[in-house]
């Protein structure tokens, strides 16, 4: 049998020190005999968007949980969201399908229970309502089947049960801690009561019922960390000393209790049981500890870390083996191979498949388990069970006091549509995490025109901006912002990121320090003035500033990363080489890390580890053209030719059917942007028909068939993944058949003008040409705005002159490549037009 555990915000670093200490011997035995590893989370760090995705494999778009509470279905309120806002199939519905006896206790979301071929109980059965003393009916749809409602409603533990002896675990003195804080102490008794019912069901099950498959679902770590991380050691100078000492062994007493329910799960489920241990995110403890939450609903998930936990053991499994690279979208494709099924194409993830002694052979893959028929155990679309409005209430008052839901802040004419909105705000940030940016943008635009007021839409659509580098519309909504609140500290923060995408480190810097002096040494921006500082050549500087942040933020692969490039560009690669592998060990899903590991092996000459790093690298990424292109020269130089004229190839065939256009009236700097676009790793769609000359000491970079472009368009499949130079005015001749990515070079009419004179050496800016160029230019740009097929990106040729680097990064992010920025920023050179 399979038994998958869920503890929701475990984390490495509160486990490890305890599993040390010898407090946790059931995880310790699970880890001792299979493998551990961190399970990247993605964002927003929502738990039951996360659960679902755990459960499913797809990202929120593709599954449909959006947020913790969905419209009700009358008078305009809201309830807890519900399974039925699920649309794909979780691994227990495949199996189901597959003839397996399948039970599900207590996952997030999973109210009502599911119709499954064992038994199922919902996400509301554990929540206590009202006083002891009160009756606790069972919330309808609870239980499946529902014959056994009553039976299981024995089970429940209701928080009022528990006595200070049950407490004293938790807290040296219940009586001292209850009058000192009596909310902190009631809802630690509800995270005890709630986690111990989820337990005494699932123990049921493993003991009395037969079993193929068990998901069990535990949300006492996570409550219990909101809660009182605060007082986990060490000791924080803004905690007055007796809450510390009622409250600093809660967080561990947690994990403990936790522990003794998973050795009893363990050993119901026997030796011979495949467990799973998973978490959907970590949290931040120690010096990691924000300071403060926002002010805003699900405020408190800013304290969640990137990372959680995996644990695998069993039959087959690898014993005390480490596992890289794991996020959470893989956990159900690695539990549908392991049943010997296949994978749908359509799920996210991967199958861990290092996990196993003897990886078991993969079924092909299906490209979609949604569309194989057959009784799954969900529910059907049109199910609308009886509500439970006292349940529901109490759950949504749960999810208040944690700070994951402000029912204030809701509209009281009508909550449902702010849920709503805030539902289809995660699922903007989900679209951005996911790398559909124009999506997530989309979203963002149309929730800030629809409720104007909002101030972290704007916030956030302003950092989708510049993450999209869409820096023209950052520009305008940050002024539109700072005339909102002038001095806003976060305003000026994005101006410091604002100023750096548009080439202005050393103002972007400026800002950086000063808020840093402002801030008495509360900011240090480490980060963030370490990559300015890179911009600026100095890049010794930087490596200072990031050594310091990976000592106080260990966990942060990026921070790791940028210090090995800041070190290799200081001449570093032995330490350089360290700062990639430690970026490697948080995150080895990071094709840039593994890159650039292979670049510092290169400089040392370990030419061996170099090919292996760039192999990898490609295989995680097989657009990185940077790393096809180091092999090359390493297989030409081991006299691998053929394998090196293949990889050469492969160069053309990555773009996937689009075309790049490189466009702009003649003399703007056009054969300029195709030097770049080769140096970084593009292949170019060229003849020689036009050969380097004074005008152009490097190359026109042209093809004689784009100047046919308005009578022949049979020419144009041969580009496809290529970059092709097109002049502006021959833009609206290109068919819609295809895809484009147009890059587009402006320059100021009059030296365009000019440059053309010099080269045909003759006057030709006449007030009748100029305003010729000047509507052919309007025309092609109107053209390029309009067309679905085509994406346009704007580049200003004396700016590209100034900033060769911020030019080469918008480009590389526009057309989604991994190109080699350095090379670019090498081939600009200002005499080419």
């Amino acid at each position: 049998m399979i038994l998958l555990i869920g503890w929701d915000a475990a984390d490495w670093d509160v486990l490890d020190p305890l599993l040390d200490a010898g407090l946790l011997p059931n995880l310790s035995r699970l880890v001792d005999g299979g493998c551990r590893g961190r399970l990247a989370s993605m964002d927003p760090p929502l738990s039951p968007m996360l659960w679902t995705s755990i459960a499913t494999g797809k990202r929120p778009w593709k599954h449909g949980v959006h947020g913790f509470v969905e419209a009700a279905p009358e008078g305009g309120g809201v309830r807890p969201i519900r399974v039925t806002r699920r649309t794909a199939k979780a691994v227990w519905n495949i199996l189901q399908q597959q003839g397996q006896r399948v039970h599900t206790v207590g996952w997030w979301p999973s109210h009502p229970a599911e119709p499954l071929s064992g038994m199922s109980v919902s996400n509301l059965f554990q929540q206590a309502v009202g006083p002891r003393d009160q009756p606790w009916p069972m919330p309808p749809g609870a239980v499946h089947p529902a014959a056994f409602g009553d039976f299981f409603a024995r089970l429940r533990i209701h928080p009022g049960e528990l006595t200070a002896a049950h407490l004293l675990p938790f807290v040296p003195d219940p009586a001292a801690a209850a009058a000192r804080h009596p909310k902190a102490l009631s809802n630690l008794a509800g995270i005890v009561a709630e986690n111990a019912t989820v337990h005494a069901v699932a123990t049921y099950l493993l003991e009395f019922e037969p079993c193929d498959f068990l998901a069990v679902y535990f949300d006492g770590p996570d409550h219990a960390q909101h809660g009182f991380m605060k007082y986990h050691p060490p000791h924080r100078p803004e905690v007055p000393e007796a809450d510390y000492a009622l409250f600093n062994g809660v967080v561990t007493a947690t994990y403990r209790f936790h522990d003794m329910m998973l050795g009893r799960l363990l050993d119901l489920a026997g030796p011979g049981a495949t467990v799973f241990l998973v978490s959907d995110h970590g949290f931040r403890s120690g010096n990691r500890r924000p300071l403060y939450l926002p002010d805003e609903p699900a405020g408190p998930a800013f304290e969640h870390a990137p990372h959680g936990i995996f644990v695998a053991k069993g039959p087959g499994i690898r014993r005390d083996e480490l596992v890289f690279g794991a996020t959470l979208l893989d956990v159900a494709p690695t539990l549908l191979v392991h049943a010997g099924l296949p994978v749908g194409e359509d799920m996210d993830g991967r199958p861990l498949l290092e996990i196993f002694e003897n990886p078991p052979v993969r079924s092909s893959a299906i490209p979609s388990w949604e569309e194989v028929p057959g009784p799954c155990g969900m529910h059907p679309p049109d199910h609308a069970p009886e509500g439970d409005s006292v349940a529901e209430t109490a759950f949504l008052q749960r999810l208040d006091d944690l700070g994951y839901l402000d029912q204030k802040a809701l509209p009281q004419e009508n909550p449902a549509v702010g849920a709503v909105r805030e539902n289809r705000f995660y699922l903007a940030q989900a679209y951005l995490d996911g790398g559909l940016g124009h999506k997530g943008v989309a979203l963002l635009e149309a929730l800030v025109d629809e409720d104007p007021a909002a101030w972290r839409y704007k916030g956030r659509l302003l950092r989708a901006y510049l993450r999209q580098w869409q820096l023209p519309e950052a520009r305008l909504l940050w002024e539109k912002m700072s005339a909102e609140r002038p001095g806003s500290a976060g305003l000026r923060l994005s101006e410091a990121q604002l100023l750096l995408a548009e080439g202005k480190p050393a103002a972007a810097l400026q800002i950086l320090e000063a808020t840093c002096a402002e801030s008495a040494g509360r900011l240090a921006l480490r980060p963030q003035r370490a990559q300015c500082l890179m911009r600026l050549r100095r890049p010794t500087e930087a490596v200072e500033l990031l050594a310091q942040e990976v000592d106080e933020n260990p966990e942060a692969a990026d921070t790791h990363h940028a210090l090995g490039v800041a070190l290799l560009i200081s001449g570093r690669p032995e330490e350089a080489a360290e700062a990639f592998l430690e970026a490697l060990d948080r995150r080895f899903w990071f094709p840039q890390a593994h890159y650039h590991y292979g670049e510092s092996q290169w400089r040392l000459g370990r030419f061996p580890e170099a090919e292996r790093a760039f192999r990898v690298a490609l295989n995680l990424s097989p657009e990185l053209n940077r790393a096809r292109l180091r092999l090359v020269r390493l297989l030409d130089d081991k006299g691998d030719r053929a394998a090196a004229e293949q990889l050469r190839q492969e160069a053309g065939e990555i773009a996937k059917g689009e075309i790049v256009v490189v466009s702009g009236l003649p003399r703007s700097g056009t054969s300029m942007m195709m030097q770049m676009l080769v140096a970084g790793g593009l292949v170019p769609f060229v003849d020689e028909g036009r050969p380097a000359d004074e005008h152009n000491p490097h190359g026109y970079y042209e093809h004689r068939a784009a100047a046919r472009l308005h009578s022949d368009q049979a020419w144009l499949p041969l580009a496809i993944g290529k970059a092709v130079k097109i002049v502006a005015p021959l833009l609206p001749a290109l068919p819609p058949r295809h895809r484009y990515k147009i890059v587009f070079m402006e320059r100021p009419l009059d030296r365009v003008l000019a440059s053309q004179e010099t080269m045909l050496g003759q006057r030709s800016g006449t007030p009748d040409v100029a305003s010729a160029m000047a509507e052919s230019l309007a025309t092609a740009k109107e053209w390029a705005a309009r067309q679905p097929h085509a994406e346009i990106l704007f580049l200003d040729y004396p700016e590209v002159l100034a900033d060769p680097f911020a030019a080469a990064q918008r480009i590389a992010a526009f057309l989604g490549r991994e190109l080699d920025v350095e090379k670019m920023v090498g081939a600009v050179r200002i005499k080419n037009a």
